[in-house]
């Protein structure tokens, strides 16, 4: 017993040692500079696309960054470990034959470390001694996430797996900013290239054990067993995201928190119809947008619409959060939520591929109109994600995480319409 003792307790001094010179404590340890790539300085591992079994089936680029950091989630197998086996065994990748190449990634995130061809194998080697490859003690995310979007060419999907934090070393925090208008950078030229690119960013959590490395000193804390965010980032044309990666598939992923989706959108008109539900005073339709003989009860009107967002990529969370929305001629919005079968069906509208009910409200009598807006904003979880310093180590919160999401938003918001969708009632006598 004694011996067994004697052993175990050597073995983590030893496993000790091991972790400590992974993180920023070490003085020759620092994270590389969060610079703007040219796409000339790029060479991300190729993958051929053609596919002799099957021409339609993408192909699915897994990328787990293998820093210092990354090294507290992979000591035992936990919800981080399931999702990645979720990813590399999907069902639908099984089912439709679709080519899968793993890699590790680090440093400066221009070229992966490590490739791998065999998913059992990625599995095996996501371990804290096998995950010890190429430049582990730097870590570059905006040039990950600059690889990651040059390698989304064609029918190829590219993920990285990551804590997303962004890394400064002993800069100062005044710097941040300017290391996302890197980002934004990044994602503006990429999008010119190919404005069907879609991001998908999620966030998950999973049981850490190990050394916090922090971003903005060179020293490192350790954590033992507690929960830490973590962030999948997702990158291919909208259509084969939509097919592979859906929402209900996503939101069963151990460990999830939140999610959006990004894509160049310009306004369109989306479908929609005027409902009865939440109704207050009166009035009579005409049309799809016509309301005539209105009048308050009590001093209020409110009325509902059915829109159909079956083409837009936002989350049901983003569609659903009335500060996502603005309307003019004193006009409120009091509710969003998702229609059911019934609501569909009575407003003959049961084609809906994605319907919401939308009701709005004023302490006026309508006259004219009123418009109903969508606008492009960022999500509110990552705001709340957000940390904008190091002194508190806990489940929810990311370093610097906002400002690295705004560089992605404010790219996909400079090309795509103020509003991605209006909605237009129209007040008649």
């Amino acid at each position: 017993m004694k011996k067994s003792i004697l052993a175990y307790y050597l073995t983590i001094s030893i496993f000790s040692i091991l972790i400590l010179p992974s993180c920023n404590n070490d003085e020759n340890h620092h994270r590389s500079k969060i610079d703007t790539i040219s796409d000339d300085t790029i060479n991300p591992i190729e993958v051929s696309t053609s596919n002799s079994s099957n021409v339609f089936s993408p192909y699915v680029k897994v990328f787990v960054e293998n820093s210092g950091s990354m090294f507290g989630y992979v000591r035992d197998y936990n919800d981080f470990s399931k999702v990645v086996s979720s990813i590399i065994f999907d069902n639908d990748f099984i089912k439709e034959d679709v080519h899968e190449v793993y890699y590790f990634i680090n440093g400066d995130g221009k070229i992966p470390n490590r490739e791998f061809k065999d998913g059992q194998n990625f599995i095996e080697s996501i371990t804290e001694r096998g995950i010890k490859s190429g430049n582990f003690r730097t870590s570059d995310l905006n040039g990950m996430l600059k690889t990651m979007l040059s390698g989304a060419n064609g029918d190829t999907i590219t993920i990285l797996i990551s804590d997303g934090i962004y890394d400064l070393g002993s800069d100062n925090l005044t710097k941040l900013k300017s290391k996302g208008e890197a980002t934004k950078y990044s994602f503006m030229e990429r999008l010119k290239k190919n404005n069907n690119i879609q991001t998908m960013v999620i966030k998950l959590v999973s049981p850490f054990n190990g050394n916090y490395c922090y971003a903005t000193k060179k020293s490192s804390v350790y954590i033992p067993n507690h929960l830490r965010p973590y962030y999948i980032w997702i990158f291919g044309k909208g259509e084969l995201l939509k097919k592979y990666f859906p929402d209900e598939k996503i939101t069963k992923w151990s460990g999830y928190r939140n999610s959006a989706r990004f894509q160049a959108i310009q306004e369109s008109e989306l479908p929609f119809v005027i409902s009865g539900e939440g109704k207050r005073g009166e009035f009579r339709k005409h049309g799809t947008n016509v309301l005539y003989k209105c009048k308050t009860h009590h001093n209020v009107f409110a009325f509902s619409i059915i829109v159909d967002y079956g083409t837009l990529p936002y989350s049901d969370d983003y569609l659903s959060d009335i500060n996502n929305y603005s309307c003019d001629n004193n006009f409120d919005i009091t509710s969003i939520t998702k229609a059911n079968d019934i609501s569909t069906v009575s407003a003959g509208v049961s084609h809906y591929q994605r319907p919401f009910i939308i009701t709005v409200q004023t302490n006026r009598k309508p006259l004219g109109s009123v418009n109903i807006k969508l606008n492009n904003n960022i999500p509110a979880w990552i705001m709340t994600t957000n940390a904008d310093d190091e002194k508190n180590i806990d489940t929810e919160h990311t370093f610097g995480f906002a400002t690295l999401m705004e560089g992605v938003v404010n790219a996909y918001s400079a090309m795509s319409a103020t509003y991605p969708a209006s909605f237009s009632v129209i007040f008649k006598k």
